[in-house]
């Protein structure tokens, strides 16, 4: 009798410890044993990374070019905007984007751009301008400014008017009207005299980037088609498509997400599902639409709340 309620002792003491057990994995989830070696552990729930100690990592992690951030607890963060501001894919990566465009070389900035902030890629928008207005005979270029790069046609890199007529200020130009006016095709009142004329000449904004400071938002303008298949890089559109990329590069630090997102509300079908009525995010961005007269305006602002 007495060794069996010894052993009835010990089951229910063994039984009490698996309940306990059972109730810190059940309930306590988060709680990570040690692991047996140190660096990156695949779980059922996602990848987790621990110290030389066995410890679970915290913060930032290097690893093959890339950067991670991992959670309290150890786990890594995917797809989204890390609390400081930096957005990490669906792999958890963090890297800075880097393009060719155009036979230049830009650079996204760390994370989406602050409204105080210069453009990042002032010397590479400079040598842009040298190039659109070599492929333009003077006819294109670029215009920069502290608060806004400018794509204009029909004024030259001296700032002089070119050839090419171009009337009225930027809205004047659209979708419908865009072949007419770029090709000097565009109809003078026979009321006007050419001194009249030449005084409303004025270089044509095909593509904008604005700083709205006081709004708290960046803005970006597009007066003209755009074809993100372009292949060859003696056609128009494809210094059009490259301006236009060259832009997102100077707002966002995942530029190729909010290129797409507003490529595909421009031109295709707004997968992205950009809107007049609420912000929409594309990688580090907000976004919001609104339409003007034959072109389309984006407002931008960065999506980290930190900003």
């Amino acid at each position: 009798m007495r060794q069996f309620k010894r052993a009835k002792r010990g089951y229910l003491e063994a039984g009490a410890v698996l309940a306990l057990v059972f109730f810190f994995l059940v309930f306590f989830p988060c709680i990570q044993v040690l692991a047996a070696e140190p660096g990156w552990v695949r779980q059922e729930d996602g990848w987790y990374y621990y110290m030389e100690d066995g410890s679970p990592g915290r913060g930032w992690v290097e690893n093959g070019g890339k950067s991670y951030y991992i959670q309290e607890g150890g786990k890594l963060f995917c797809g989204g905007l890390t609390p400081d501001g930096y957005y990490v894919d669906n792999d958890g990566a963090w890297y800075q984007r880097k393009e060719a465009i155009l036979g230049g070389e830009f650079t996204a900035p760390p994370r989406a751009l602050l409204l105080t902030e210069k453009w990042p890629g002032t010397e590479a928008l400079t040598s842009l301008k040298t190039i659109v207005s070599q492929g333009f005979s003077g006819n294109r270029t670029i215009k920069i400014s502290d608060n806004a790069v400018e794509y204009v046609a029909g004024e030259s890199v001296e700032g002089t008017q070119s050839q090419s007529k171009t009337y009225g200020d930027y809205n004047v130009i659209n979708r419908d009207n865009v072949d007419a006016v770029l090709s000097g095709r565009f109809p003078i009142s026979s009321s006007e005299s050419s001194a009249e004329s030449a005084k409303k000449q004025k270089a044509a904004v095909l593509l904008g980037l604005y700083r709205e400071a006081t709004q708290g938002r960046f803005r970006i303008d597009i007066h003209i088609p755009l074809d993100g298949d372009v292949t060859s890089k003696y056609q128009a559109s494809s210094y059009d498509y490259g301006v236009f990329r060259v832009l997102a590069y100077q707002v966002s630090s995942t530029p190729e997400i909010l290129a797409d997102s507003l490529y595909s509300a421009w031109e295709e079908d707004n997968q992205w599902g950009i809107s007049r009525q609420k912000w929409v995010q594309a990688g580090d961005c907000l976004v919001l639409y609104t339409s003007g007269d034959g072109y389309g305006r984006f407002y931008i602002t960065p999506a980290w709340k930190g900003n």
